[in-house]
Parts: C-alpha cells; structure tokens; sequence
C-alpha cells in the first residue's frame, strides 16, 4: 500500500482514479464545525490551544532541567568522592617519603621496602589526583585506590606507624564504601 493511495484522515484506501477526488469525511465535517463557530470562540480556542502548548512546553522544559540538575548533582558528588581519595593518597604519599627520608630506627631492609614503595604510591597518588581534575570515567577510585591501600597496609606494617589526621587515625574506608563484614572484622581482630 502506498502512500499517496491512502487517506491520512479518515483511513480509506483509495484507488487511483478517484485519489484526487475523495473529500473526506472528517475533514468535512471539521470545515463544516468550524464555520458554525463565531470569530470569538475561535480566537478563544487558539488561545487555549496555545496555552496547552506553552503548558506542555514549560513541563518538558522543567523536567529537562531537572534531568540537568539531577546529572551535574551526580557528577559533583563523584568528585567530592575523588577528591576524598585524592587527599588520602597524598597523606599516605607524604607518610611513605617522610618515612623513607629518616632512615633513624629502621632496619636497612625496612628502609629499602619503603624506598621500593615510594615511586610506586607517588605514582598511584598523582593518578587519583588526575581522576579527580580531569576524569576519564564515571569510576570513582578502581584499582588505583585499592593498591594504595595495599601500599598503605604494608607501610603501616613495615614502620610500626599510622597516619594521623585532624580527626584522628586515617581511615582508608570511606563513607560511601559497603559495611564490613562482621565474621572479617572479628577475623582481623584476632590477628
């Protein structure tokens, strides 16, 4: 069936010979509502078409808007994530290098560890910062953080020392990371 053989108004199918003349049904019957309306009622009906217009227009445009807000609230809270990240790397970066420098009351194997350590947090450390100015993903943190981390956990084990912070020891969880795993805690405990 194609097009043109076919009414898009009241739905007939017609041939090729009276095409061209089929008046339709609806559309008649429009024309024919519409001349029986006065001039007034008709402006008042295109007044209140254009209203529902502007309605419906205002109502996509305010649910885009929120759609935008909503993403640029998402794209701010991930960066206040990678900027928490970031600032944790850089304390652990900054414990390894001091503790590196003084070589004072550690085992030459110990003070070899560190130094082992140091370009490899440093490295990890500029990453998370670069993640948090010029993010490639919608990942916060991923392998990097978990190797700091890791990093972090020998250094503690290798000094003897923790970082401290304002607000006391630092923590390495954050507060957007799942609870721990009771059985692992009481595990960790033990040890």
């Amino acid at each position: 069936m194609m097009d043109t053989f076919w009414c898009r108004d009241c739905g007939r199918v017609l041939c090729d010979t009276h095409r061209y003349q089929h008046t339709c049904e609806r559309l008649d019957a429009l024309k024919a509502k519409n001349d029986s309306w006065s001039m007034q009622a008709l402006l008042e009906q295109l007044r209140e078409d254009e209203a529902r217009k502007d309605a419906l227009e205002a109502q996509v445009k305010a649910e885009q808007q929120r759609a935008a807000e909503k993403l640029e609230e998402e794209k701010s809270h991930r960066k206040n994530q990678r900027k928490l990240l970031a600032s944790k790397a850089k304390q652990v970066e900054s414990f390894i290098q001091q503790r590196s420098r003084d070589k004072d009351g550690l085992r030459p194997a110990a003070h070899a560890k560190l130094l082992e350590l140091y370009p490899r947090v440093k490295r990890l450390s500029l990453a998370l910062y670069n993640q948090f100015e010029h993010p490639d993903s919608t990942q916060v943190g991923g392998p990097d953080w978990e190797e700091v981390k890791e990093i972090y956990a020998e250094a503690r084990e290798i000094t003897g020392m923790i970082v401290m912070t304002e607000d006391g020891p630092l923590d390495m969880r954050n507060p957007w990371d799942p609870p721990e795993d009771p059985s692992q805690a009481q595990d960790m405990q033990d040890d």
